[in-house]
C-alpha cells in the first residue's frame, strides 16, 4: 500500500479505533483467561531462560507434568513470548495486538483493492469494518490472546484468491509466504485461527466461482494452483505441530458437545442482535440461553452499522437492475441456492444441531470446539465485503466512505461503552496484585520446581507454581474439558517422593508418545527415570523418547522454514 496524502484521512480513523479499542482493554480487574495465558507465558519465559529456543516440549510447572508443544495453545512460538523477556506482561500482549491489528488493516485493504476491486477509499472501509468487529474485541477482553491472529486471515484469503496467473517461481513465493503465515497462526497457539479461516474459505469460495462463471475454467485452474502452492507449503512447515498436536489428542479427545441455543427462539434474531443491535448487552441475549457465567463475549459480534446500509444499497440496486440480472439466470440461480444452503449451514451451526451440523461433532478437529457461536465471525466477512461493494457501486462521493469509518467508530464505542462498565464481561484477573506478588519474588525465574501445590478454589493459581517453585497439579487446562482426564495420582508433597516405584510426577512424553516410551498415558516418572525428572523439574533437555513420525516431522518443518525465507529472500532479488 503506497501511502498518500489521501490516506491519511482513513489512517487518521485507524488510529482513533485503536485508542477506543485500547481504551476498552485497559483495567485493573482482566479477563478471566488472563489467569490463563499469563502464567504461561512466565512459563516460556522460564524455559527460554535455560533452554533458549529449543523446543519446550513439556512443562514441569502445570497439571502435574503437562505437554507443552502438542498443546495446540502452546504460545511459545509467538511475539508476545519474545516480548515478555523484557517487557511487562501486559504491555507486551497489548504491543502484540497492535502489531497483528496494524497487519491485519493491511491485508484486508488489499483485499479489499485487489479482490473486491474497491477503490482506495472504499477499501480503507472495509479494512476499518474488518478491524474493528466486536469478534475480536470480544475475545482480547476475556483474554483470548491466542486469537491475536485472527484479522490476519484477510491475507490467507488474499494469498488463496489471488486472480493474477502467476509463473512457478510467483507460486513459489506465494507458498513461501503462506506457509510462514500460517505456521506463525499455529505455532503461536491459534489452531482456532486456522479453523476460522477454513470457514471463511468455504463460505466465499462458491461466490468466487459464481461471479467467474464466464471464465470458470481459467479461475478454476488459478484457484487450484494457489490452493495447492498454499496447502503445501502450509503442510510442510506445519507438519511438526501438527503431529504433536494430533499425537496428543489421541489420548486426550477434549470430547466436548457443541453448545445449543434454546429450541424456542429464532436464530435469525439472535443473528441479526449479535452483529447489529446497539446497544450490546446481556439482555439481547438471555432468551437465547446464554450462560450466567459471563459468556456475553461468546454472543457478541458487533460490526458496523454501515454494513446495513450497504445491504440496503444492495437491494435497491437489485431492483433497479433487475432487468440486467434476470438475463443472468444461472448466475442468478447459482447465488440463491448457495446462499440458501450456507444460510442453513449457519442457522444450524448456532443452533448447535441439525443434519448439516450434528456430523461434524464427532470429527477430530469440531470434537473439542464446542462454542460454535463463533463461527459466524467467518460467516460475517460475506455481508460486510458485499455491502461496501454494493456502497461502491452507488457511486457515492469519497466523503462519505470517511463519513462511514466515523460511523463505524462510534457504533464500536457507543455498542461496548455500556457494557464496560457493568459486570457483564468476565473480568476476574487483579493484574496489579499479580504485578506486586511477583514483584517481591525477584528471583522466581531462577527456581526449580521443587513440590506439588493443590491450588482449587484459592484464586488465581496459576501465578503460585511459578513464584514458588512448584507445580499446580489440578491447574485450569482447557485441554482436559470434556472425555479428558488424568488419573488422581499425584500428592501434595515433593515431586521426587517416591512411591510404589513411582516418582509424584506425571511423565509428559506418555501423554504424547506412550507407545515409544513404553508406557500409558496418565502414568508418572518411573524411579528408575530419576535422572530425567531431575532434568525436567530443572528445565533441562530430558532424553524421553518421541515418534519417528515426530522426528522426521520436526526436520521437515524446520527444512521447511529455513527454506521459506531463503525462497522469498532469493527469488525476489531475481
Amino acid at each position: 500500500m503506497k501511502l498518500s496524502r489521501n490516506h491519511l484521512p482513513y489512517l487518521v480513523l485507524l488510529g482513533l479505533f485503536l485508542v477506543a479499542f485500547f481504551w476498552g482493554l485497559s483495567a485493573g480487574i482482566l479477563g478471566h483467561d488472563y489467569f490463563y495465558f499469563f502464567p504461561k507465558l512466565l512459563d516460556g519465559k522460564w524455559h527460554f531462560l535455560r533452554q533458549g529456543l529449543s523446543m519446550f516440549y513439556y512443562t514441569p510447572h502445570m497439571c502435574g507434568g503437562f505437554p507443552e508443544y502438542a498443546n495446540p495453545q502452546s504460545m511459545y512460538y509467538s511475539l508476545q513470548q519474545f516480548l515478555v523477556l523484557f517487557l511487562d506482561m501486559w504491555l507486551a500482549v497489548r504491543l502484540t495486538m497492535l502489531i497483528s491489528m496494524l497487519i491485519a488493516y493491511v491485508g484486508w485493504y488489499r483485499v479489499g483493492k485487489d479482490l473486491v476491486k474497491l477503490n482506495m477509499h472504499w477499501a480503507h472501509l472495509l479494512a476499518l469494518i474488518i478491524t474493528a468487529h466486536g469478534y475480536h474485541f470480544m475475545h482480547m477482553i476475556p483474554g483470548h490472546i491466542v486469537f491475536h491472529s485472527m484479522p490476519i486471515i484477510g491475507w490467507l484469503l488474499w494469498m488463496l484468491f489471488d486472480r493474477r496467473p502467476h509463473s512457478l517461481k510467483g507460486l513459489v513465493i506465494k507458498g513461501s509466504w503462506f506457509a510462514l503465515a500460517t505456521a506463525y497462526i499455529l505455532y503461536s497457539g491459534g489452531y482456532m485461527v486456522a479453523v476460522m479461516a477454513m470457514f471463511a474459505v468455504m463460505v466465499l469460495l462458491p461466490y468466487e466461482l459464481i461471479v467467474h462463471s464466464k471464465n470458470l475454467k481459467e479461475r478454476t485452474t488459478i484457484l487450484a494452483k494457489n490452493i495447492c502452492a498454499c496447502a503445501i507449503g502450509g503442510l510442510l512447515i506445519n507438519g511438526s505441530k501438527l503431529v504433536a498436536t494430533f499425537s496428543f489428542l489421541r489420548y486426550f479427545p477434549r470430547e466436548v458437545p457443541f453448545e445449543r441455543l434454546w429450541d424456542d427462539t429464532s436464530i435469525l434474531v439472535y443473528i441479526f442482535r449479535a452483529l447489529f443491535a446497539l446497544p450490546q448487552n446481556d439482555d439481547l441475549y438471555w432468551e437465547f440461553g446464554m450462560g450466567n457465567w459471563g459468556a456475553f463475549h461468546e454472543y457478541s459480534f458487533l460490526v458496523s452499522p454501515v454494513v446495513l446500509i450497504g445491504l440496503a444499497c444492495g437491494i435497491f440496486l437489485l431492483w433497479k437492475r433487475r432487468t440486467a440480472v434476470l438475463q443472468h439466470k444461472r448466475q442468478l440461480i447459482a447465488t440463491v441456492v448457495v446462499s440458501i444452503v450456507l444460510l442453513v449451514f449457519l442457522m444450524q451451526l448456532m443452533q448447535g444441531y441439525g443434519w448439516m451440523v450434528t456430523p461434524l461433532e464427532s470429527l477430530p478437529i469440531f470434537r473439542g470446539l464446542h462454542v460454535n457461536m463463533r463461527w459466524l465471525y467467518a460467516f460475517s466477512f460475506l455481508p460486510i465485503i458485499a455491502s461496501v461493494w454494493c456502497l461502491q457501486q452507488c457511486r457515492f462521493k469519497s466523503w462519505v466512505a470517511k463519513f462511514g469509518g466515523v460511523i463505524t467508530i462510534v457504533a464500536f464505542v457507543g455498542g461496548y461503552f455500556g457494557i464496560l462498565h457493568q459486570n457483564t464481561l468476565p473480568r476476574t484477573l487483579p493484574y496489579p496484585e499479580i504485578v506486586a506478588a511477583l514483584d517481591t519474588q525477584e528471583d522466581y525465574m531462577e527456581l526449580d520446581v521443587e513440590e506439588a501445590f493443590d491450588m482449587r478454589d484459592m484464586g488465581h493459581s496459576g501465578f503460585i507454581p511459578l513464584i514458588f517453585g512448584g507445580n499446580h497439579v489440578y491447574c485450569h487446562e482447557p485441554m482436559l474439558l470434556g472425555t479428558s482426564n488424568l488419573p488422581d495420582t499425584i500428592r501434595v508433597a515433593q515431586i521426587m517422593n517416591e512411591e510404589d516405584g513411582y516418582l509424584n510426577m506425571y511423565n509428559p512424553a506418555c501423554m504424547v508418545y506412550p507407545d515409544t516410551n513404553d508406557c500409558e498415558s496418565g502414568d508418572r516418572i518411573l524411579v528408575s527415570d530419576t535422572e530425567n525428572a531431575q532434568r525436567f523439574r530443572t528445565g533441562q533437555k530430558t532424553t524421553w523418547k518421541m515418534s519417528g513420525l515426530q522426528h522426521f516431522s520436526n526436520w521437515i518443518s524446520l527444512l521447511s522454514l529455513i527454506g521459506s525465507v531463503t525462497l522469498i529472500i532469493v527469488l525476489r532479488k531475481r
